[in-house]
Parts: C-alpha cells; sequence; structure tokens
C-alpha cells in the first residue's frame, strides 16, 4: 500500500495497537474496527486472560469472564502519528460492551469510547486531516475477503512480537506469510485457515491482510480501492503432536511448527452483535 497524506508511511501501519493486559509486561496485538457508529478493538480472545496461550476453549473464556482484565492500548496523534497516548478500559465494568465469539473462533472485541475515522474514509477524503480525531484508523467489514478470489499466496501480518518493535512509536512490525491451506475453506471443521511462517509471542490478535491489488472479485475484475483486504485474525502456532514410534509410547512433547491459525474475518461480526445482544 503506498504512503499516503504526507504521512510517507504505509497506512497499513496504523490501524494496530499494543494491546496490554493489567500492565505493560503482558498481551498481545489488536487492530481497530468500525461498525455503524462505534469503534472497535479486535484480538484474540486468549490474549485477554494474560497467561501463555495452551489452548483456546469454553473454560478459558469462563475465567475470563469471571475475571476480566483491565486492558490498555494506544492510538496515535492526527498531527504527529509517532506521538501516542495510552488508554485503559476495564472490562468488569458494567456499561463496558465486549465478548468473544459465540462460535469458538479465537476472537473477542471490546468497544472502545473513541471513535475512529474508518481508513478508507480517510483516504478517500478531501477534507482537512484536522478533521480526523486521531491517526489511527480501522477497517470495516467491505475489506472483508468475502468470496473474493486471491491472486497470491503471499500474505502479511502487523502486529507486536514482545519487545521486538519500536517501543517509542509503537508501530508495528510487518511479516510476510503464505497461505498454508485453502483461506476459503474450514480447517479441521472450523472457521480457520493455517499460515506459514515464523510469528512471535505477542503477535496474536495480528491482522492477516493482502494488498487489494492482488485480490479479484469473483466474476475476475480487479479491486479498485486502496485499502488492504482482511483475511483473518491471526490466534498462534498451530500445536502439532507426534505420533508415538510404538504401541504404548507416551506422546512426545507438544510442538510448535511454522504453522498458524488464521480466523476469517466474518467471527468480528458475530462477536459484536453477541456482545451488544447481551
Amino acid at each position: 500500500m503506498p504512503p499516503q497524506r504526507g504521512y510517507q508511511i504505509d497506512l497499513t501501519y496504523l490501524i494496530t495497537t499494543p494491546v496490554q493486559i493489567n500492565g505493560p509486561d503482558s498481551g498481545g496485538t489488536g487492530f481497530f474496527f468500525h461498525l455503524d457508529t462505534n469503534s472497535y478493538l479486535i484480538t484474540a480472545g486468549h490474549v485477554l486472560a494474560n497467561e501463555e496461550r495452551e489452548g483456546y476453549d469454553e473454560e478459558l473464556k469462563s475465567e475470563i469472564q469471571q475475571d476480566p482484565p483491565e486492558l490498555s492500548y494506544y492510538l496515535r496523534d492526527i498531527d504527529e502519528i509517532t506521538n501516542v497516548s495510552r488508554f485503559t478500559v476495564d472490562l468488569s465494568a458494567d456499561h463496558r460492551i465486549w465478548g468473544f465469539d459465540p462460535n469458538g473462533a479465537d476472537v473477542a472485541a471490546i468497544q472502545i469510547d473513541e471513535n475512529l475515522s474508518p481508513l478508507t474514509d480517510f483516504i478517500d477524503s478531501d477534507e482537512d486531516d484536522h478533521a480526523h480525531q486521531y491517526g489511527s484508523f480501522s477497517l470495516m467489514d467491505r475489506e472483508f475477503i468475502g468470496n473474493k478470489r486471491l491472486r497470491t499466496d503471499r500474505v502479511f501480518t502487523v502486529g507486536y512480537p514482545g519487545r521486538l518493535y519500536d517501543v517509542q512509536t509503537k508501530f508495528p512490525v510487518k511479516r510476510n506469510a503464505l497461505i498454508a491451506t485453502p483461506p476459503h475453506f474450514d480447517f479441521e471443521g472450523e472457521e480457520r485457515f493455517l499460515t506459514d511462517a515464523r510469528m512471535d509471542p505477542g503477535t496474536s490478535g495480528s491482522p492477516v491482510l493482502i494488498e487489494a491489488s492482488q485480490v479479484l472479485h469473483p466474476w475476475g475484475e480487479h479491486l479498485s480501492q486502496e485499502t488492504p483486504i482482511l483475511l483473518g485474525i491471526h490466534s498462534g502456532n498451530f500445536p502439532h503432536v507426534e505420533s508415538p514410534e510404538s504401541q504404548g509410547e507416551r506422546l512426545r512433547n507438544t510442538r510448535y511448527s511454522d504453522l498458524n491459525e488464521t480466523w476469517r474475518p466474518e467471527a468480528i461480526l458475530r462477536t459484536i452483535q453477541d456482545a451488544v445482544t447481551n
């Protein structure tokens, strides 16, 4: 994606934030999403557990819901995008709208108080930059991959691998990845697919994206938009357990490969709808 609006930066770097849980030394990655008139922070559900991921299931969700954490994220100054401000939400507050995907995808959504301009509106707007309150921007469901066709298996993520990013500017790190399983088909019966990439702790919750130039409409026409297309939400390494060599031998320890789970973006809409109605 080319630099826009005088920032001299790929605007994809402006849709994400570190997500910190109960302090600065834990958490993962989140990105901003706009639906109706509200802005949301999207991340992997297990990020809210404030612990290393050993699996995501109903039990873990229940533990988080019983003891909701305090969560912090960062927004950029519209005049100087290297300046960031820290915002905090207490998920235990009665008024706070947040929740998990009811279908079991490793996805969480938290409504935030700030109204972030959709990235596509910022790019297309002829207004002065001061018409936008923040230099952080959100994606919309118009960026979902849906039934569109891919011209390549090369995708990318933008996230926060541990402390391996600029902790002053909070710019994320872009990592290249390959699609490892068909993205439009369920992997092992769940609405996810696998990518092949070296991902680090802290990147859970990163958006998995592809340039719009590498996507076609189902009827073959090229996309005309400048915003990237969202394929899903990065969840973490896919665990691989080796089979025993002989009868009676215990399973070897679980290993982690360079294969990663990505949950398809429709989980975002289900999560928000469930959080709003409940």
